[in-house]
């Protein structure tokens, strides 16, 4: 997951992804249309719901949003670990509350 969806991040998430899917079962929640060409054994689940609203207020209560629903979908699939490639530091301090197995979430840190 990638709670900020910027586009310089699509090709290094899809490395990830690809990687990834070459040892275990991948589920992807983005956008729609916001991955090309990812392997076959993907499963995109794609929502319109998961954009990125403009403004610092509103890109925050996006991305608090974004979380909430991907916490709500990851309830359903029960996945082992959950990948998070990139976050908004303030809302993922809240957002993270929202996964109930939150010992099984993983997370990329960068520096910006």
């Amino acid at each position: 997951m990638d709670f900020l969806y910027p586009k310089g991040h699509i090709c290094q998430n899809a490395s990830y992804i690809s990687c990834f899917a070459k040892f275990v079962n991948v589920y992807v929640i983005c956008p729609k249309r916001h991955y090309n060409n990812l392997p076959k054994e993907v499963k995109v689940i794609e929502k319109d719901s998961l954009k990125i609203k403009d403004g610092r207020l509103f890109s925050r209560l996006s991305t608090l949003k974004i979380m909430l629903i991907s916490a709500i979908i990851a309830r359903k699939l029960k996945p082992d670990y959950v990948f998070i490639s990139s976050y908004e530091t303030i809302m993922f301090s809240i957002g993270r509350l929202f996964f109930r197995r939150r010992e099984r979430l993983s997370y990329y840190i960068t520096s910006i």
